[in-house]
């Protein structure tokens, strides 16, 4: 899904610096002709962007956006954000 300007966050230099090292740590084994290769750069790859993802959803909650509003971004309810991201004492309705 490719968001239009307007709504396209604003990524924090340290973010995508770390995105960027590892794609381009992944790239040649991409390239190559192993399958096992490959599948350890996807799997690196994965790794990274769920936790830059987990870093963003708690940036987004700090600066008060809800989670109905975080799980539209993802396409699931307010209570699926709130189950893979939230805090057990926090209340998925804000």
């Amino acid at each position: 899904m490719i968001l239009p300007p307007e709504a396209t966050p604003i990524v924090s230099s340290e973010h995508a610096h770390r995105l960027e090292t590892a794609l381009i740590n992944v790239r040649e084994l991409m390239d190559g002709p192993h399958a096992r290769d490959r599948l350890r750069a996807l799997l690196f790859v994965d790794e990274v962007l769920r936790h830059e993802i987990d870093a963003a959803v708690r940036d987004a909650r700090e600066m008060r956006m809800t989670w109905q509003a975080i799980g539209n971004v993802f396409g699931m309810t307010r209570q699926s954000a709130h189950a893979r991201w939230g805090r057990a004492d926090e209340d998925p309705g804000d």
